[in-house]
């Protein structure tokens, strides 16, 4: 049976937007936890018929009243790098709200390879990025252990908005400024990569057909590229020249333990090996390709690559 109504939290993100849009093209209704109801990006949600609730995910009193009536609660998180152990927190004081409130099924979004993903040369004490990932594998070990009816996690891969504004200024900050694609990927390392839509489709299917979903992990992306192939298209949407610049493994070593963004680069080496897109493509749901997010996401590109547009997100 479909769930009649989903607590979808960072509504306003990417992920969250995503799932929030294809859950009200379903008809399922949809509750969102929201810090400023009058942010252009709330005010998007609620033109959709999205339910808005103001307050944080650190607030008992607001998540139980976000949560009251839902069947279903779509579980996203992010790092707060200033606090360890941020995101099973949450999730801990969001499962728990949501249990208490009949939710039947839960949907937690997590990371491709958690529960896997390792540096090479570092352990989860000494690498940041490692104890987050660890952190969300806790948060998943909470949704399989929390007593709920169903649950599913998703694994999304390597999100294909990660290349342009605003998380380029910090993933790849030399990018748009430089015209230099910086990694310390190689050339023929494999990029499995995912349209953050298709994660929302992946969600909203899950609350469709609940039992169709439950108990799964699913790592999922929508086709995988090599970066040789990856950055003449990135070139080629934005109209500028790019250069691929490789960092040796011994700088990219170096540098990991203090920058999680060039940790994360390392642990994605292998990881596209995770990933049967045949087994994703049973499922029955139309992925995209980064050929279709470049054509349909033309103006964010042109953003990211504007001269004058100067903003981006800061982690460190």
């Amino acid at each position: 049976m479909a769930i009649s109504k989903v607590f979808v939290t960072r509504a306003t993100g990417t992920q969250g937007s995503a799932v929030s849009r294809h859950l009200r093209k379903q008809g399922i209704a949809v509750n969102a936890l929201v810090r400023d109801p009058a942010d252009e990006r709330a005010a998007a949600l609620k033109d959709i018929g999205v339910s808005l609730y103001e307050g944080s995910l650190d607030d008992q009193d607001a998540v139980e009243r976000t949560v009251a009536g839902c069947d279903g609660l779509f579980l996203v998180l992010m790092p707060n790098l200033a606090e360890e152990g941020s995101e099973p927190r949450q999730a801990k004081l969001l499962l728990g709200a949501a249990k208490s409130a009949g939710v039947h099924h839960v949907v937690a979004s997590t990371s491709m390879g958690a529960g896997k993903m390792k540096v090479p040369g570092q352990d989860g004490e000494s690498s940041l990025f490692q104890r987050t990932i660890e952190g969300k594998y806790n948060v998943e070990e909470q949704v399989r252990n929390g007593g709920f009816d169903t649950w599913t996690v998703l694994r999304p891969a390597y999100f294909m908005n990660n290349f342009f504004w605003p998380l380029n200024t910090f993933m790849f900050p030399e990018l748009a400024s430089e015209g230099k694609f910086v990694s310390s990927y190689e050339p023929t390392t494999i990029l499995p990569l995912i349209d953050p839509n298709d994660i929302g489709a992946f969600g909203a299917a899950a609350f469709v057909d609940p039992k169709k979903f439950a108990g799964q992990n699913i790592e999922f992306a929508g086709e995988k590229l090599t970066v040789e192939q990856v950055v003449p298209m990135l070139a080629d949407a934005a109209g500028k020249d790019i250069k691929a610049v490789y960092r040796t493994l011994e700088e990219s070593m170096a540098l990991a333990g203090k920058n999680p963004i060039i940790a994360a680069q390392l642990s994605m080496l292998e990881m596209h090996k995770l990933i049967d897109l045949e087994k994703v493509n049973g499922y029955g749901i139309k992925m995209g390709t980064l050929k279709d997010f470049l054509q349909r996401e033309h103006r964010l590109v042109q953003q990211t690559f504007d001269p004058s547009n100067k903003e981006g997100l800061k982690l460190f």
